[in-house]
């Protein structure tokens, strides 16, 4: 009987040994850093953001000087209630839309005079370097919660300039020539301490031109 016992107790103690070297202890942050994450598309958000979000917003576009006229009205309250951003500072990006008349154009840019009653603007059509973060930002849809980092987040940015080259930009640049008239949706920057509409830069979102008569 006691050989027996002493037989058991020599199996329980093996058995203890075999299971304490089975199980692997890990930090938890170091096991959940090793977890496969399904890996990022920023091709295929930006996408569903330039068909979902975009698309769907371009009739809330305000008119450019209709906006001029806001902000030198009301100020500071309605830069913060019309203008957009991610970031923390004195940048916000606004939907614009307008017609204008095609004056002269650049590898970079093309120039338009927007025409309003006695009024004359002119301003820069981005069609060569669209870059930064604004049309990204400026329909205040972006959640960053979303995003697993801050890369993520300016893939995106890259991949919405991308299609707006492919898709806007390209077929524009091959329809439009020098004193044609245009209709445009899109986004400018402005700084709320120095408010400038005098040389403004548009990032374009949706551009036609009218029909010669």
């Amino acid at each position: 009987m006691q050989k027996k016992a002493v037989k058991t107790v020599v199996y329980l103690s093996i058995l203890l040994v075999v299971l304490y070297l089975s199980i692997s202890i890990q930090n938890l942050t170091e096991y959940k850093s090793t977890q496969k994450r399904p890996s990022f598309d920023p091709q295929t958000y930006a996408q569903t953001y330039w068909l979902s979000t975009v698309q769907s917003g371009l009739e809330l576009a305000v008119g450019l000087d209709f906006l001029d006229s806001i902000l030198q009205k009301d100020g500071g309250e309605a830069f913060d209630r019309l203008g957009k951003t991610l970031s923390i500072g004195n940048i916000r990006y606004f939907l614009v839309s307008g017609n204008a008349l095609v004056q002269g154009a650049t590898e970079d840019y093309i120039d338009l005079l927007i025409i309003n009653g006695k009024n004359e603007r002119k301003v820069r059509l981005e069609v060569e370097f669209i870059y930064g973060n604004a049309v990204r930002d400026v329909f205040g849809a972006i959640d960053l919660n979303e995003f697993e980092s801050t890369a993520d987040l300016n893939r995106v940015s890259e991949s919405i300039n991308e299609i707006i080259k492919a898709e806007v930009v390209s077929p524009f640049l091959q329809e439009v020539k020098n004193g044609d008239t245009i209709h445009f949706v899109g986004v400018i920057e402005l700084n709320r301490n120095h408010m400038n509409f005098d040389d403004l830069e548009i990032i374009p979102l949706r551009l036609s031109v009218f029909p010669n008569q």
